[in-house]
């Protein structure tokens, strides 16, 4: 049976958690903190109960900083298997009374690269799957790369292949909320949970719904940022270049946009008709939700339709709308 099938089989009713944790690898690190274990995150203290831990990362280090946190918490790991590939290890299976870990020291091939026109995703069944088992037992999940890869693509992949409640309430997709990056840095606040025990997951609601939300600035300001470009950029492009070249990259991003606002979308539709069209709905539903969560009264939506292809004028206006943000020294 291969290590992939085991951890399947192990995702039951008897776990509360799995966690996919991409790029997991501690090597460079001589001190575990909470800012940087991304084998154990701190957050994970807030579910309780049984919890799998997926570490894949080809240079994962010889003695796990995950058996080092544990041995610390009294509460050591006792090693299960050990399997070994041309003299390397390969696999670990560890566990304790809290957790199963499986540490896999290999490259984990999802994501889909732009820039290649046939590059065939072999590892992405094995997400769909370990997604399934969990949506099927009401599992929580966390998928979390910490390579810094753009996401994006795969994301809004995901919410056409499943209910978008139930993958929203069960997997958390990103716990930074914001964008991906290898150096996070961790604390307890990064996932929330409602009174209900499902995800919060701010970064795919709109801004109306989270005014409350101390992450509101940060994506305010990012949607801003898109909605002036590509969004606003690409639109005004497309009317007046009848040959305007696509980025399928700005394609991909305005995709994860559009599933955020549930306006059906395919970016790999190269029609400029067809962009166009969800371009201008976006526009509408965008500047609406920014005006709305901002409780802006006076006419400003009229006034920034009527001057998309104004590029000045719509920066300096989006520019206004903005939060700065204040970084603590």
């Amino acid at each position: 049976m291969s290590i992939w099938n085991e951890i399947y089989n192990n995702i039951n009713n008897n776990i509360n958690l799995v966690c996919l944790f991409i790029g997991s690898s501690m090597i460079s690190y001589n001190e575990i903190t909470d800012e940087n274990n991304q084998q154990y995150p701190c957050f994970l203290n807030k579910i309780n109960n049984k919890k799998i831990i997926i570490l894949i990362d080809p240079h994962l280090e010889t003695n796990l900083k995950i058996e080092e946190f544990f041995m610390l918490k009294g509460n050591p790991l006792i090693t299960d298997k050990i399997i070994y590939s041309e003299n390397k290890i390969s696999v670990r299976v560890l566990h304790n009374n809290e957790i199963m870990v499986y540490a896999l020291n290999e490259a984990i091939d999802y994501i889909k690269h732009i820039w290649v026109d046939k590059h065939e995703l072999i590892d992405t069944p094995k997400i769909y799957t370990i997604i399934n088992l969990c949506l099927n037992n009401k599992i929580k999940l966390i998928l979390q790369d910490f390579t810094g890869n753009d996401t994006t693509y795969f994301y809004s992949k995901l919410f056409k292949k499943y209910n978008r409640n139930d993958l929203l309430n069960h997997i958390n997709l990103d716990v930074t909320q914001f964008e991906s990056g290898c150096r996070i840095n961790l604390h307890k606040d990064l996932i929330k949970l409602d009174d209900k025990g499902n995800f919060i997951q701010e970064k795919f609601l709109e801004l109306s719904k989270m005014n409350e939300s101390n992450l509101y600035n940060n994506i305010l300001n990012n949607r801003i940022d898109i909605f002036i470009y590509p969004i606003c950029f690409y639109y005004s492009q497309i009317i007046q270049k009848i040959d305007f070249d696509l980025d399928k990259y700005q394609l991909y991003k305005i995709g994860l946009i559009a599933t955020i606002y549930n306006i059906d979308y395919d970016e790999e539709c190269l029609n400029h008709s067809y962009i166009n069209q969800k371009l201008e709905l976006l526009i509408d539903i965008i500047l609406k939700d920014i005006i709305i969560s901002k409780k802006i009264k006076e006419p400003l939506f009229e006034f920034i339709k009527s001057n998309i292809h104004e590029r000045r004028l719509l920066y300096d206006t989006m520019k206004n709308l903005k939060v700065k943000i204040i970084v603590d020294e």
